[in-house]
């Protein structure tokens, strides 16, 4: 199985990767308005673009404890590394949350590719990047509720 289709072995180490990506988006920030600022797309006298990077630093702090809240309910009996592309039979319910984090993983997609035709290449690469995360958390739910007879796609 290759290493990029599957989940870490260990939750720890993907709760790591969660963070990183997740704060990821501070340094992007910084190199988009950066860039931003450098191609003269700002006028001289307007205000620092510190306050919309500040904005993401505190954002992302915030967001940080739920996010890891909702990251330890999803991997709460971690099964390992598995496939991202898991197909497993179990209950209802759960297969909802996998239609979820399916659908999340698709709306990110659909931003990182809006942000890289709007030329915001360093956005579009931290939210791709969030897709790994959704079908992860998809594949390490669906396998630690997974029925009899499961397979892997």
């Amino acid at each position: 199985m290759h290493p990029l289709l599957s989940t870490p072995k260990r939750c720890a180490t993907l709760l790591a990767i969660s963070n990183i990506l997740w704060f990821s988006i501070i340094p992007a920030q910084i190199f988009y308005f950066s860039r931003k600022l450098t191609a003269g797309a700002f006028p001289e006298n307007s205000d620092s673009i510190g306050i919309p990077i500040m904005e993401s630093v505190v954002s992302a702090i915030i967001l940080s404890p739920v996010l890891n809240v909702f990251w330890l309910l999803l991997s709460r009996r971690y099964p390992g590394s598995v496939s991202l592309a898991l197909k497993v039979k179990c209950k209802w319910y759960i297969q909802i949350i996998s239609a979820l984090l399916t659908t999340s993983a698709i709306f990110l997609a659909y931003i990182a590719i809006l942000g890289a035709l709007d030329g915001e290449l360093e956005m579009a690469a931290v939210v791709i990047s969030w897709c790994y995360l959704a079908f992860s958390y998809r594949a390490v739910f669906l396998a630690s509720h997974k029925l009899p007879h499961a397979t892997s796609v």
